[in-house]
């Protein structure tokens, strides 16, 4: 089994279409948090939803009697996902957690925070959203208390979120853009874009190697009971 054959099983996932519209739905989100200081929270838990959205869709063809029955077919899908997510998340990075770092370099009153703030809650959304999409359809109430943790974090940060959009934005309007503090020597900043990119780069690993553990589980019986066979 081939990579492009793995790619051709989401049109076998239900109602792919509106996932897919879905998706886009997302990748609009990651294109407005790029501008709004609110993305300093949740652009990074928005671009780790959408680089597992299509693995995470796809995921559930996995049900399916002929997929089940071949374990050989199961770890090259496996594989497959894992290559899927890596090339998705790398791309997500460069184009939005890259554009994000730039912009705030470039209009926050504190540039060096406002961005330790941003990646350090990427690379946790990042990590904890690959861990929930590879035990979700296997042990559901866990995945669901890890993207639980994931919306308590965004909302134990509103205070922070919602102050930063109050100062920034008049910075922005009333001063313009801060090209001084674009181009200072704020090699943290740099060096923490650095770790973001490793975790970037380590989160499609994570979700194989818990993928591997959780092998031998069987799927959740709720989740069986929710699929469409007839379209599998």
């Amino acid at each position: 089994m081939k990579l492009k054959d793995t790619l051709k099983l989401y049109k076998y996932a239900y109602q792919h279409k509106l996932m897919f519209l879905i998706l886009m739905i997302f990748a609009f989100n990651c294109i407005m948090y790029i501008f709004t200081p609110m993305g300093v929270i949740l652009q990074g838990l928005m671009v780790s939803i959408a680089g597992t959205y299509l693995v995470n869709y796809t995921y559930q063809t996995m049900v399916s009697g002929m997929i089940q029955g071949s374990e050989k077919v199961q770890k090259k899908i496996l594989k497959h996902f894992t290559v899927i997510l890596l090339v998705s998340n790398t791309a997500l990075f460069f184009i939005f957690i890259v554009t994000k770092f730039v912009f705030i370099r470039f209009t926050s009153l504190d540039p060096k925070n406002t961005i330790a703030v941003f990646l350090l809650n990427y690379m946790t959304f990042n990590i904890l959203t690959y861990i929930a999409v590879a035990i979700i359809f296997k042990k559901q109430l866990l995945g669901c208390i890890i993207l639980g943790i994931e919306v308590l974090m965004v909302f134990a940060q509103f205070p922070y979120m919602i102050s930063e959009s109050r100062e920034n934005w008049v910075k922005v309007f009333t001063e313009g853009l801060n090209t001084n503090t674009f181009f200072g020597g704020d090699y943290g900043s740099l060096g923490l874009l650095a770790m973001a990119f490793a975790v970037c780069l380590i989160s499609p690993f994570i979700f194989y190697a818990v993928s591997k553990l959780m092998e031998k589980v069987p799927f959740s019986k709720a989740y069986i009971d929710r699929q469409p066979w007839g379209k599998i």
